[in-house]
């Protein structure tokens, strides 16, 4: 066991001294102060008072580093899948949880990172109560000050280094001093996995074709999410214009672009590419020509947190009209029918829209990928697939831009999206008896 005891005044320096740079940090229960220890790519500030995050929206509104979780640390380590974050900040946040409740969440908080976990604690039970709402910065969290365990550095298992000042805290929570000050700790966690590479929580395949023009807008529209945790596959489907160069630009510039080449094939040939090398535990689709909204993944990530029974999320969408440069919000094409009749509104019309879904990963494995013969309906046939099997939830709020073009190919081959959609329901209905 590693136990360096420290002055006061020299404590967080050498703590400084001793925490890895890394891109994606979450930082649970943030209060109104997130850490400042590092500057990373992407700082998410998590907590279970919403007030505490709009305190710091409000005041680092210029901040576009910070994304903003509203959970508690054991729902933000169910909602976020292991591997998934480079260091976790614990910063006055397990004396606040029953000790046995805290020793299993940080066993599984060392199983979500790939770098470290930063932990500061009291030395010790400090006792701290709130008769009130109110907490030390004159808002409403009081509820959440009340120390419920005492921590030592032998609490802790192995992998752990401890730095100790026996004098740190001089006052109480009410700035009522100390008869004698009392210790403090951080206790750093190095993970064994330091060199890789994080696990997405979302995969957005983009299957690509001749579309350089628009390309790049629909991958800075991914740069823009307000949800750091994702990754691109890029799928370029044989293009013979300068997609290539798009791609590997984007690639160079962010390591979340993955890019693959292949053969040209068709849109689901380029989509189950995708699937087949998607690292996150959600599927999004993203038309190289069309864009998400900033907060499509932080929409859909509070959803599952909501709803997490459902795997398969579908939201509405705005139009672009490529020659005006406009953005409408057109009403539904098609009513969202109620869950006992997800399965036949299909048999009237396609009710989902591609770049609006989020499905989970495991249900391709149930369904199957897209079926490669229907070049201009394997969307339909996709999501009429996964309603028999999965309820799907529809996110009343839109996600995603839809361009409208001349070099559309849903526009140009109308009839081939019907004939293809028909085939795909003759064959559900041929496989199944009612």
């Amino acid at each position: 066991m590693q136990i360096q005891k420290i002055n006061r005044d020299q404590l967080f320096e050498k703590v400084k001294e001793n925490i890895f740079e890394a891109k994606i940090v979450g930082d649970i229960g943030c209060g109104i102060r997130p850490q400042d220890f590092i500057k990373p790519g992407y700082h998410l500030c998590i907590d279970p008072h919403n007030q505490y995050l709009d305190y710091i929206k409000e005041k680092n509104s210029e901040n576009k580093n910070y994304a903003f979780i509203n959970l508690d640390w054991e729902k933000a380590l169910s909602a976020l899948p292991k591997n998934s974050i480079e260091t976790i900040f614990l910063l006055d946040i397990i004396e606040h949880v029953e000790k046995n409740k805290a020793l299993e969440l940080i066993k599984k908080t060392e199983e979500l990172v790939t770098k470290q976990i930063i932990v500061f604690t009291p030395l010790g039970f400090i006792e701290q109560n709130h008769d009130t709402e109110k907490d030390a910065w004159g808002l409403d969290g009081g509820k959440w000050q009340e120390h419920k365990s005492g921590w030592l550095p032998e609490d802790f298992g192995n992998g752990w280094q401890f730095f100790v000042c026996e004098d740190f805290h001089t006052h109480d929570n009410e700035g009522k001093q100390y008869d004698t000050p009392r210790g403090a700790f951080f206790a750093i966690y190095s993970s064994p996995k330091c060199n890789f590479s994080i696990d997405p929580v979302f995969s957005v395949v983009v299957p690509t074709y001749n579309q350089a023009e628009y390309l790049s807008k629909a991958l800075d529209s991914l740069l823009n999410q307000s949800f750091p945790i994702w990754e691109a596959v890029i799928v370029n489907d044989g293009s013979t214009d300068f997609t290539k160069d798009v791609m590997e630009e984007y690639a160079a510039k962010d390591s979340r672009f993955r890019i693959f080449h292949k053969q040209n094939g068709g849109v689901a040939t380029a989509l189950n590419v995708g699937i087949n090398n998607a690292r996150g535990e959600w599927i999004c689709w993203l038309s190289s020509d069309d864009l998400f909204e900033p907060d499509k993944l932080q929409t859909h990530f509070n959803a599952i947190n909501d709803y997490p029974e459902i795997k398969f999320f579908h939201s509405h969408w705005y139009l672009l009209l490529e020659e005006t440069q406009q953005k409408i919000a057109p009403p539904l094409w098609l009513q969202i029918p109620p869950t006992e009749f997800q399965v036949t509104r299909f048999f009237w019309a396609n009710y989902v829209h591609g770049n609006a879904i989020a499905v989970h990963r495991t249900v391709f494995s149930e369904v199957g990928l897209f079926n490669e013969s229907l070049r201009q309906g394997q969307d339909f046939d996709m999501w009429l697939r996964i309603s028999s099997r999965f309820v799907s939830f529809y996110i009343d709020k839109r996600t995603c831009v839809t361009r409208i073009h001349k070099g559309q190919t849903t526009n140009s081959f109308v009839e081939g999206g019907v004939l293809d959609s028909t085939r795909a329901l003759i064959k559900f209905l041929n496989e199944r008896s009612f």
